[in-house]
């Protein structure tokens, strides 16, 4: 919702839902849960965090720095780290186990604007920018790489989400769904019909992959 998460226990039947989260007036961009807390990530006012299941919140933005720090866009956890793009800051990432603050995580980014990021096996994928590229990052190490998934043809054309469905990688972008069959080295293009993308949501149902596209 705009303001709390909705929740049910039953297939949808009946639906419960959180206390109101205390920003001003904005919507909910992002949420995860791990080892016990809720963590919710909106668009203006930063993150929000609930160790009880959202009967009470707290602001979570210790460390978010920065011109668009707290204009989250996305979440995505990799072992005990939760990582956080931003709109016009980069990435920033915590430790979930501690609730750290949060700290800057965006070597080798060349954009402050990040539309997505994921993580699929171990390996951290982020739409940032829009020139047709995309930017990884796996361990070791602490810089991220910068890989095309689409000739640039000076048209805007963002990374706006990826999925794993067996050896098959789908992402979507500003211009239409991308596939791969070598992580995410060559994409190949098909164009769902759709014109311009403004976000894209994936889910995976056993050999289907379902995905939620958005016009801006």
């Amino acid at each position: 919702g705009l303001n709390r998460i909705y929740f049910t226990s039953d297939g949808g039947d009946t639906w419960d839902s959180t206390a109101i989260i205390p920003m001003n007036e904005e919507q909910i961009a992002a949420v995860r849960y791990a080892k016990g807390r809720l963590y919710v990530g909106t668009e203006f006012d930063g993150v929000f965090s609930s160790t009880n299941g959202g009967h009470t919140w707290q602001t979570d933005n210790n460390g978010l720095s920065g011109l668009g720090a707290t204009h989250i866009s996305s979440f995505a956890i990799r072992g005990d780290s939760l990582y956080a793009g931003t709109y016009g800051a980069g990435v920033f990432v915590k430790k979930i186990s501690t609730n750290s603050n949060w700290s800057a995580y965006k070597t080798g980014i060349l954009w402050g604007n990040v539309e997505s990021i994921t993580n699929i096996d171990g390996k951290l994928y982020a739409g940032a920018g829009g020139n047709a590229t995309v930017y990884t990052h796996s361990y070791p190490g602490h810089i991220w790489m910068e890989v095309p998934f689409a000739a640039f043809d000076g048209s805007l054309n963002t990374f706006l989400g990826v999925v794993r469905q067996g050896d098959v990688l789908l992402a979507a972008g500003t211009l239409g769904l991308y596939r791969s069959t070598d992580d995410g080295a060559n994409w190949s293009p098909y164009n769902p019909g759709t014109g311009i993308l403004g976000s894209a949501n994936f889910a995976v149902s056993g050999e289907r992959i379902i995905a939620n596209l958005a016009k801006p």
